[in-house]
């Protein structure tokens, strides 16, 4: 039996959390952190999700990474 994507119904590899949609949402947003760090000064990982939600500019995919990270108080790898 296949496992599924812990946020839709997409298939995933082995040993992994998120389909690659998800997964590559999840990358992007711990990359943006590091650079919005860099950028703005400190900013606490929950306060940039909130930004990444609340923003327009932001794609459904991360929206829903940003939410499950915030829902199960994922931190930064």
């Amino acid at each position: 039996m296949s496992k599924k994507c812990k946020l839709c119904i997409n298939e995933i590899e082995e040993n992994e959390e998120f389909c690659e949609v998800h997964k590559l949402a999840y990358l992007n947003i711990i990359k943006a952190y590091g650079e919005w760090k860099k950028a703005y000064g400190e900013i606490s990982f929950n306060e940039f999700l909130n930004k990444i939600i609340e923003a327009k500019e932001s794609g459904e995919s991360v929206k829903e990474v940003a939410l499950y990270i915030m829902k199960n108080n994922l931190s930064v790898k």
